[in-house]
């Protein structure tokens, strides 16, 4: 801690210094008895408390938190407490779930505030989610209920993405290295966009640029503020250089959108275009306005979260079914072939993708051993709780539930093992036909989260990584550098990231099918 105070000082004034310094030693005085303190009456895995400092103990949560979660669970009956990336945190296993999915005194949405500082400029996004359900409602009227007409215009957008991002890298015998943030956050940003702010927005570079950019940044940013006690983040995100960072892109993010907003409002002669009665696809600031119902909401804020959402998740998990492709190579051809096979005569629509059940269960197997946290139903407890065994969860604690199911072999037979088959084979079961697609969550299968604040763009994100991928497999082979043994996957504390050090390539395949008259770009050749 010393070595960061230490850091911020040089970087100002002498007169800056000195009040810094007044400011901090009261801070620090005040961090003393009223700071990040373990939740009395529960078990700390982890660390010891009596030898290790909080600060100590949250650089360890980020190294190793899968064996602290996992371990702590295997070895403790019951409620425990770890010191997480934000804090103590208490970590209940998965049989708690139930009782806890629904219950009012939880509130998720304050639990991201907390965890994405609403309350620190250049954070501003996560504020949007403290609107009311706003976000949430957006999300399920004008997404969810308007699945065909989006998966006609992601077809067609990806078609041009991918001509427009995938060909610009050096190749070599025809392969080009795939890059994570240009391939899958850049392609997914410019879809996002089109679905979210319609065909211009797609042709502003500088807005594309920007959001690809704050999904990385506000992820590093808040990454960085973690590792400082509560009482010191209001005056150290000043000097921090990702928070600065940060702070520049909303920026620019904001001014973008309030100048989009302008824009539309002084078109004369022209309807309203923030209208809610304008087409729902590609007016999502014209949602926020109406689901705000005329309170004062940001519409620069609810954007900025919405591609945040939208990229983070998507990006995620597209990029490792990516690798997984690449790691069981013999997927490939089995997943183009149900691909034509399903495109065979009908429209390329949600149903008929729906129909890939091998492709949502090699995606869902992928998320399962990868989910995007190895913690859920991340919850605020907001007034105490008494659970049916007489356990009390304390006001204001911030709790997580461990998915240990996900890898219990009881429930998935050699669960640490991939099997792109695993949701298909169970799927086969009388009775459980939809019981296993990649959208359905419950606490077997919950990568999308569980309960009320199960994830609300799931099926907008599921929609938009399946045609993405049929894409991406019709149109290149993959593969991973051949020497390249590495795991699949890395934590940064409870997040599951792909591992950046697996090398990715694609190439283009050479084929005599005619894919724009299979996917229906192109009219087909009329027989003669």
């Amino acid at each position: 801690m010393l070595q960061h105070l230490q850091l911020v000082i040089t970087e100002v004034s002498l007169y800056q210094a000195v009040a810094l310094a007044g400011i901090l030693a009261f801070a620090i005085s005040w961090s003393l008895w009223e700071n990040e303190s373990y939740y009395p009456g529960f078990e700390v895995y982890g660390v010891d408390k009596e030898r290790v400092s909080l600060y100590d103990a949250k650089q360890k949560f980020m190294t190793d938190a899968r064996r602290i979660l996992f371990d702590g669970a295997a070895k403790i009956d019951g409620v425990f407490q770890i010191v997480s990336a934000n804090g103590p945190r208490l970590i209940l296993p998965s049989n708690y779930a139930d009782e806890l999915k629904g219950h009012k005194h939880l509130s998720a949405r304050r639990l991201i505030a907390t965890d994405l500082f609403s309350h620190i400029p250049g954070f501003e996004a996560a504020r949007a989610l403290m609107h009311s359900d706003i976000i949430v409602d957006t999300i399920r009227k004008n997404l969810t209920n308007s699945l065909g007409p989006i998966a006609t215009i992601l077809h067609k957008e990806t078609a041009a993405g991918i001509d427009q991002i995938y060909f610009t890298t050096e190749q070599s015998d025809g392969w080009r290295k795939y890059d994570e943030k240009q391939h899958s956050i850049g392609l997914v940003g410019m879809l996002s966009t089109r679905i979210f702010l319609g065909p211009e927005m797609v042709k502003n570079k500088r807005w594309l640029a920007i959001t690809t950019d704050y999904t990385i940044v506000l992820m590093v940013a808040a990454r960085a503020l973690r590792m400082w006690t509560p009482v010191l983040r209001p005056i150290v995100h000043w000097f921090l250089p990702e928070c600065t960072a940060l702070r520049r892109v909303s920026r620019d993010a904001r001014n973008i959108i309030d100048d989009e907003v302008k824009r539309i409002e002084a078109q004369v002669g022209q309807p309203d275009e923030l209208s809610p009665s304008k087409s729902s696809i590609g007016n999502s600031l014209g949602w926020m306005r109406a689901a705000a119902k005329g309170t004062d909401f940001n519409l620069g804020d609810g954007q900025l979260f919405l591609s945040f959402a939208s990229l983070h998740t998507t990006s995620d998990l597209l990029t490792k079914t990516l690798v997984n492709l690449c790691t069981f190579p013999e997927f490939q051809d089995l997943l183009r072939n149900e691909i034509l096979e399903t495109l065979r005569g009908q429209s390329f629509d949600p149903t008929c993708i729906s129909q890939m059940r091998l492709l949502d269960s090699f995606m869902k197997e992928t998320q399962r051993l990868a989910p995007a946290s190895l913690s859920l139903m991340n919850r605020l407890v907001e007034k105490k709780i008494t659970l049916h065994d007489g356990t009390v969860l304390p006001n204001g604690a911030l709790i997580s539930v461990i998915p240990s199911r996900l890898y219990d072999d009881e429930i998935y037979p050699q669960a640490t093992e991939f099997d792109g088959y695993r949701f298909l084979d169970l799927r086969a079961r009388p009775g459980e036909e939809t019981h296993h697609q990649l959208v359905r969550t419950n606490i077997h299968q919950a990568g999308f989260g569980y309960g009320n604040h199960s994830c609300p763009g799931r099926f907008f994100a599921s929609l938009e990584i399946k045609i993405i991928l049929i894409h991406l497999l019709l149109r290149f082979d993959w593969r991973r550098e051949n020497s390249d043994n590495s795991p699949t996957t890395i934590f940064s504390g409870a997040e599951t990231m792909s591992n950046p050090a697996i090398t990715v390539y694609y190439k283009e395949r050479l084929t005599e099918l005619d894919l724009k008259s299979i996917l229906g770009l192109a009219p087909a050749p009329s027989d003669t």
